[in-house]
């Protein structure tokens, strides 16, 4: 937390004790962890391997409310969120984060959900998470922990299907550990739904199967349904039509100032 500049450095134990409560805005340590520890661990589902790095995905998710806190957003609004994501979808062929993020940050506010990038701290091994700051204003973080532009925005996408489908009383965190839920298995299925709608992914298929596919297939059908190549590579590796080693090329790797 002190290298990534979320904290002072304190040369007095006590003094940095206090800095820690500041940063996560509780007056004790026991308020922390009914605060932030108990809702991490109950976001994953009581997995043992998140028990012992509450600390750092709490860190990263009161780093994000703070952020999240800093911007204006209209209050929310589900039947305006959803018609955005249809707008943000576009924005998978844009390869750079500068372009982008601050379309994407725009768009959402209007909705009413705030879309911060949080880098991960160590023994943070998240994606993305969503809670709910207020009634009518939610957060969405990304970590930036997956580089590439498939994994980026199907978590950008699931993370929104939390927001859409599920309550305003639950925290998600996306984590490789994590159980999977009924509800997990919902956001999956709308993120990879409005990425690749049923139809094109059933026609993805059976092109596949028929023929097979080179990367310049794959670069005609993306630019045919309106997305990035990488986003088709992502969907064929998941589906597994496609080896998780082959068309990596095709994806974009984000450098993240």
């Amino acid at each position: 937390m002190k290298k990534n500049g979320w904290l002072k450095s304190m040369t007095h134990p006590g003094d940095q004790v206090l800095e820690v409560l500041r940063f996560f805005g509780v007056a004790s340590e026991d308020a922390w962890r009914a605060q932030y520890a108990a809702p991490v661990q109950a976001a994953f589902r009581a997995s043992a391997a998140f028990d012992k790095q509450a600390g750092s995905v709490g860190a990263w998710l009161r780093k994000a409310e703070i952020e999240a806190t800093a911007l204006t957003c209209a209050p929310f609004s589900k039947p305006d969120f959803r018609a955005a994501l249809d707008q943000l979808r576009d924005l998978t062929n844009e390869p750079s984060p500068q372009v982008f993020v601050p379309k994407l940050v725009e768009t959402c506010a209007a909705a009413g959900v705030a879309v911060v990038l949080v880098p991960a701290p160590p023994r943070c091994p998240v994606s993305g998470a969503t809670k709910w700051l207020a009634p009518d204003k939610a957060l969405l973080v990304l970590s930036l922990r997956h580089r590439t532009n498939d994994h980026l925005w199907f978590t950008f996408f699931h993370e929104a299907a939390h927001l859409i489908l599920h309550g305003k009383k639950l925290l998600f965190i996306e984590g490789n550990n994590g159980l999977d839920s009924s509800q997990e298995e919902e956001a999956n299925r709308f993120a990879a739904d409005l990425l690749l709608p049923p139809s094109t992914a059933a026609r993805l298929e059976l092109l596949r199967a028929k023929r097979g596919f080179s990367m310049d297939d794959v670069c005609a059908f993306a630019s045919e349904v309106g997305v990035a190549p990488g986003i088709v590579v992502g969907r064929m590796q998941k589906e597994g039509w496609l080896p998780w080693t082959h068309m990596n090329s095709l994806k974009v790797s984000y450098a993240w100032s």
